[in-house]
């Protein structure tokens, strides 16, 4: 049962990676199904600093109901970040981040925009905070 208490914003600086991994390593197997990636692809990416993580924390009942891995890259030189995946239960009470994740980016690692791979059902939602589709991902299994 969720108490009446936000979750909050916890990234998880890399070399802290392997001592939280008790709290975000259940997330990654779903992740894994998700992507059509292995676990052991998606830790290594991780362990390497190629994705950072966030959680959405639930300070009462310490725990984290959602997951999202960022990668940044370069776009004209600046740094862009880009939500790899996220995945959590109770997507109503961890989907009201999405801004704080947004300010972290900005404002502690100097990105200068934020990108999101998302299934095509996110689309209403992340139009309606300013985000708009540039591009489609279509994919084929050979």
């Amino acid at each position: 049962m969720v108490h009446q208490c936000r979750l909050v914003h916890v990234p998880i600086p890399h070399q802290y990676v392997v001592r939280s991994a008790l709290v975000w390593l259940p997330f990654i197997e779903r992740i894994a199904k998700r992507t059509r990636c292995s676990v052991v692809e998606h830790v290594a990416e991780i362990e390497r600093g190629d994705v950072l993580l966030h959680l959405a924390w639930h300070p009462q009942e310490k725990q984290a109901y959602a997951i999202a891995g960022t990668r940044i890259f370069l776009r004209a030189g600046k740094p862009v970040a880009r939500i790899v995946w996220l995945w959590g239960r109770q997507r109503k009470l961890w989907q009201p981040l999405l801004p704080v994740l947004e300010d972290y980016h900005r404002d502690v690692l100097g990105c200068v925009g934020m990108a999101i791979d998302a299934p095509p059902y996110w689309r209403p939602a992340l139009e309606g905070v300013g985000y708009q589709a540039t591009h489609y991902i279509m994919e084929k299994d050979f």
